[in-house]
């Protein structure tokens, strides 16, 4: 897709292909982008690839597939701006690949607020849960998210002022809850973080086996 203003894609059925949707016109803004009641099934690469929006609400999609790509993403974002929503999806990956990852929110000259919650998401292989990289003012709550494979449930990487309030955040072997880079100010709390047989948290560099020492350490 190119430039879009007032674009609603709702209620309809993609199936297999590269991605579901892709939306991206180069740096320029589209405005007002609603993509609520859809089915993705079987994509190779991504459910949802958009970038490039000034308000975009994704709501209530049922994302599906099996891929064995490693570097599928249910829900691919980078670069929204003024207000982003993506709410009430359930992304289901039986082999290999990511939930969400979200990059660049507010991460502009435009900035707003985004808001991420009540999302029900399982992932497989080393796919991430939820990746939350270069945001800001991100608010991310109620979500349940399960890796299933090595995966972390969530990780933030750069960005500021990310809020992680509860949310269900659980990986089988790979941590809950993992940072590669510092993120100036993060608030995390009312969560429950769980690791069937792996470290529970990975933070400013430091490694938490336990919940107990991830409190500790970070006072989350």
């Amino acid at each position: 897709g190119g430039v879009s203003d007032s674009l609603t894609i709702e209620n309809s059925y993609f199936i297999n292909g590269q991605q579901g949707i892709y939306l991206y016109n180069g740096g320029n803004k589209q405005h007002e982008i609603k993509i609520e009641h859809n089915t993705f099934l079987n994509q190779r690469y991504a459910g949802l690839d958009i970038s490039f929006t000034r308000g975009l609400y994704v709501r209530n999609n049922n994302i599906t597939s099996n891929t064995t790509s490693a570097s599928f993403k249910g829900i691919d974002l980078s670069s929204s701006d003024t207000y982003t929503e993506i709410s009430g999806n359930e992304i289901s990956l039986s082999s290999a690949g990511s939930g969400m990852f979200l990059d660049g929110l507010n991460f502009s000259t435009n900035p707003g607020t985004a808001h991420v919650y009540n999302n029900m998401v399982r992932t497989a292989g080393t796919g991430l849960g939820l990746g939350i990289w270069n945001g800001e003012h991100v608010f991310a709550s109620f979500n349940n998210i399960y890796a299933s494979g090595s995966g972390a449930a969530i990780e933030l990487a750069g960005g500021d002022s990310i809020y992680v309030r509860n949310n269900v955040l659980a990986s089988n072997t790979g941590r809950a809850f993992s940072s590669f880079s510092v993120t100036p100010y993060v608030l995390s709390d009312y969560n429950d973080l769980y690791s069937i047989s792996g470290d529970l948290g990975y933070w400013n560099n430091i490694l938490y086996p336990t919940f107990a020492e991830w409190q500790m350490g970070t006072t989350f």
